[in-house]
């Protein structure tokens, strides 16, 4: 058998109990969400899948290797923003091949120049 009555008495007595304790009840929420909510500072979401293996893994070394020998690519991006009008002036040209052929020095794979008018 139950302690609880079966019929809606027991309801009826919590909210009694709600009601007669309203002030208690009312801090004692905002007291629980406050320190259930403490914590949601501290979360955070890590989209590396290299967490969910251990470092000897066998199929996570094989998948960094091929990683490091066909996919992994650097990629850096410069933006010119010239001060005049004038976007193919020599100057701003001669700046833009100097980035591009300069950029060839480290270790990308591909480098790409661009040069677009921003207007404020």
């Amino acid at each position: 058998m139950s302690d609880f009555p079966s019929s809606g008495n027991h309801n009826s007595a919590l909210g009694e109990w709600i009601v007669r304790y309203r002030w208690l009840v009312l801090f004692g929420s905002l007291a629980l969400a406050m320190v259930a909510g403490s914590g949601g500072s501290h979360l955070a979401f890590n989209n590396d899948y290299r967490v969910l293996f251990s470092e000897d893994n066998p199929e996570l070394q094989a998948c960094e290797t091929l990683q490091r020998t066909y996919t992994e690519i650097e990629h850096i991006l410069f933006t010119i923003a010239p001060g005049g009008k004038e976007v193919f002036a020599p100057a701003i040209l001669d700046a833009v091949e100097y980035l591009t052929l300069d950029a060839w020095q480290h270790p990308a794979q591909r480098v790409d120049a661009a040069l677009t008018l921003v207007r404020a």
